[in-house]
């Protein structure tokens, strides 16, 4: 689990029906912390590492609040939407 102040990484490999690497036309990452607010800065625009392989590098606020966030990262490819959602917890250190 990340502590407050901490720099975590948030990862998505995006691929196709088939499974082959996807490269989409437009991609937007949302960060909501525990009260379902959108966290500041975000949306945020990741990072390509390889084909199909996206970061976002996210700075958790010292005084951020303890709790479930949750990530909405969504691709979209020739005018269709997909989107991915994932959660992580932040504790004190």
């Amino acid at each position: 689990m990340p502590y407050k102040g901490e720099t975590i990484r948030i990862k998505a490999t995006l691929t196709d029906f088939d499974g082959s690497p996807l490269t989409p036309d437009s991609q937007t990452v949302h960060i909501y912390g525990p009260s379902d607010s959108e966290v500041s800065g975000s949306p945020f625009t990741p990072t390509q590492l390889n084909t199909g392989v996206y970061c976002l590098d996210y700075s958790i606020p010292s005084d951020a609040d303890e709790g479930t966030y949750k990530v909405v990262w969504i691709a979209t490819k020739g005018g269709k939407s997909s989107p991915g959602v994932l959660t992580f917890k932040v504790v004190n250190p």
